[in-house]
Order: structure tokens, then sequence, then C-alpha cells
């Protein structure tokens, strides 16, 4: 065998190992991610980050406060009897119908990617809250970063201000969603939440809330 068939057939090996090894890291990746996870499954194909994606993942990178710096928060007024449990099962179809809310950033060779998780249970926070902490409180919530790599990479919180008053909290990252997108995510959820049965029996006043400047 000449030099040169040696190299090549050595250099088709080398591929390969690496090919195999790159293969293992995402697999053991997968493996842990689906153990540390309740209930949420990775689908296997990942895809490239687009161009502003990658940008906003590098300055993630550098502090959280670059990193909060891109949270969007939306806070919504709901006032009249609330059906909790429908407004938890209109994120969960939220979410299944939006990919974007099922997105992560596992990173590889310090290269992020993009993983849309099949299946994402979202963590619903209820709280109790007087009118006189809620700003502060909103204020400190929006400042917690967020896990690119793992997700979930938007937040859900329910205050109750009285009984028939409720502030909904969700705060996403901006490496998930836009203003333009948040406003259609927003629309489903009450679209999802009153369905036209609701809305005859009873109707609720939803309104934007302006406690971020």
């Amino acid at each position: 065998m000449s030099e040169r068939s040696s190299n090549t057939e050595q250099s088709k090996k080398e591929r390969h190992a690496d090919e195999k090894e790159g293969g293992e890291s995402f697999i053991e990746w997968l493996k842990l991610h689906q153990e540390n996870n309740n209930g949420n499954q990775k689908e296997e194909a990942l895809s490239p980050v687009t161009s502003s994606q990658l940008r906003l993942w590098y300055l993630s990178q550098i502090s959280d406060t670059h990193s909060i710096a891109y949270n969007i928060p939306v806070a919504l007024q709901i006032t009249g009897s609330l059906d909790v449990a429908k407004l938890k099962q209109s994120f969960v179809k939220l979410v299944k119908r939006h990919a974007c809310l099922r997105t992560c950033f596992p990173v590889f060779d310090g290269i992020p990617s993009q993983c849309v998780l099949e299946q994402l249970q979202p963590v619903f926070i209820q709280s109790v809250k007087t009118h006189e902490e809620v700003t502060d409180y909103i204020h400190k919530r929006v400042k917690i970063p967020f896990d690119l790599e793992n997700g979930a990479l938007f937040r859900v919180e329910l205050m109750n201000l009285s009984n028939t008053e409720h502030l909904l909290l969700v705060c996403f990252h901006h490496i998930i969603a836009d203003g333009w997108s948040v406003s259609i995510l927003v629309r489903d959820l009450v679209a999802l939440f009153t369905d036209e049965q609701t809305l005859a029996q009873t109707p609720l006043n939803v309104s934007y809330q302006g406690y971020f400047r």
C-alpha cells in the first residue's frame, strides 16, 4: 500500500472516530437531559441557530446582566372568577401548538444548536400578593436569567391579588420570541382560554399592564 493510500485510509478512520465521538456526545447529552427533565422529551434532530440567535446566545454568555436584558415580560390583569385549572391546560395546549416554546440551545464543542423538545410540561407558579408588593416582586422575577441550554425559555406565574383580581406574568427570552411573536402567543393563549362557551358564561376582563419601563 502506498503512503498516500495509507494516509487516506487513516484520515477516513479519524473522521469516523470523530463522527462516532460526536454522536456519542449527543446521545449522552440526550440521555442526561431526559433523566433530568420532568416528562420533557427531545426530538433527535438538531438544527443550526440563526445569526440573530447566535448573537443573542453569545451576549447571554457574557454575564447575567446581558442575559436578562433580553427577557421579554408580559403582564395580563384578569378580572373576574378565574378557572385556574383551565388556564394551566391552556398553557399546555399553547406549548404544544408553538415549537418556539419548546426550543432550547444545547452546546457541542462550544457551538450552540437549536433543538425542539417533542414535549414540554410548562411550570406554572401560583402565589398570593398584595397590590403594594406586586410591582417590586415582578421586577425581581423578570430579572431571573434563563437556562438557554436546557430550557424552558419562558416562565409563567399567576399572582392572586384577591378572589376576583389576578395578575398573570409571562416572561420570554428574546432568543425564541420578539415583540410581534409574543403578541401572537398572548392572543393564542387568550383564545385557548376564552373559548365561545367560556365567553358566554364567564366573560373576563383581560388587559396588558404597564409594570415595565
